[in-house]
């Protein structure tokens, strides 16, 4: 299993020449009040750079971040303020992508002075339980894609998974019956299902309370009834009576542990989802998706690869976490033996 994540996380410092006034130490808080925000020193996409670090080679001096070499032309060079004239001007390296893991930031730091935004995007360590409970949802998954292929649709399935109750909500298979124009995608059915019985109205929910508000009134008057009889019934049949109706209360009250879309919950499907389901799956505001096999027309079709990571766009609302190669070797031997089976002569 791998996790998937942008290529910027996994990026080298991109290493480039600035230009960089040196000054003394006093002349620190006039420099940055006066210059600091001055667009003619604008940082563009530069944000994470900080301005000032002190001199490695005068302990006495700070140097000030102008502009990166390649922005610094002559015409910039003739324009410098006077203030800034009369002090030297210093090449140095910065590291001009921004960091993304602790790692790069331990890198990039080393040639000048950057901040750090922790990012939401984690990169995630499985304990070898965790490993094992992951393999074998996938490869319930891959049985349930076994299945459905055998009925000539695609050799696809999904899951939807409650990682906090280790439970499998729903599953879902495919039947597009292998036609390219079909919707009936397993990604598409298992949310379809997940909202038809886990999604809780606010009218169902109104009605949930009532009759947890009923059940609750009946077991009072229940118990006082009971307190009032005079031996009539042994101490253990009044409690079998009383926790007869507290289970039926729990079992309302659960329903009302709805689910807010697919918040919180992970999708496990064999085949990486096409383009519609990835954005399906932002929309349902998942927390994780495991898949096995990468799309077979991923250049075309695949969402959640690392030439087209929807899960990871900045202009959507929601990202999620992807991890592939989840039981591959497992799902491409069914896979391979589902289609010698098919080539077999009826």
């Amino acid at each position: 299993m791998q996790q998937l994540l942008p290529k910027d996380f996994l990026a080298t410092a991109n290493v480039q020449q600035a230009i960089v006034v040196e000054f003394e130490n006093k002349k620190t808080n006039f420099m940055i009040k006066k210059y600091g925000n001055d667009q003619y020193f604008n940082l563009k996409n530069l944000n994470h750079i900080k301005r000032i670090r002190k001199s490695e080679e005068n302990p006495t001096n700070v140097q000030f971040f102008l502009r990166l070499k390649d922005d610094f032309n002559d015409e910039v060079e003739q324009n410098i303020p006077e203030e800034i004239k009369p002090y030297s001007l210093k090449e140095v390296e910065v590291a001009v992508n921004m960091p993304r893991t602790k790692e790069q930031f331990l890198q990039f730091n080393k040639y000048w002075p950057i901040t750090y935004k922790v990012q939401q995007y984690e990169i995630v360590q499985f304990t070898d339980i965790e490993q094992k409970e992951i393999n074998q949802i996938m490869r319930q998954c891959i049985e349930q894609a076994k299945q459905t292929y055998e009925k000539q649709n695609k050799f696809n399935a999904c899951a939807i998974y409650d990682p906090n109750k280790k439970k499998i909500l729903q599953f879902a298979v495919d039947e597009t019956c292998r036609k390219q124009n079909s919707i009936k995608h397993c990604t598409m059915n298992v949310m379809k299902l997940f909202g038809q019985n886990y999604i809780v109205t606010a009218q169902q929910k109104a009605t949930i309370v009532e009759k947890v508000k009923d059940i609750q009134d009946e077991e009072k008057n229940q118990e006082d009834k009971l307190q009032k009889e005079d031996g009539e019934e042994v101490e253990e049949e009044k409690k079998d009576k009383i926790n007869s109706k507290r289970k039926s209360e729990e079992s309302i009250e659960e329903s009302l542990s709805s689910y807010y879309y697919c918040t919180g919950l992970d999708v496990f499907i064999v085949q990486e989802p096409c383009i519609m389901c990835s954005m399906a799956l932002i929309h349902s505001r998942v927390r994780r998706v495991y898949y096995s096999l990468k799309n077979p027309k991923q250049e075309q079709f695949g969402g959640l690869n690392e030439d087209l990571m929807i899960n990871h766009m900045d202009s959507l609302n929601h990202s999620f976490l992807v991890f592939q190669n989840v039981e591959s070797e497992y799902a491409n031997t069914t896979l391979s033996n589902c289609q010698q089976h098919d080539e077999l002569p009826k």
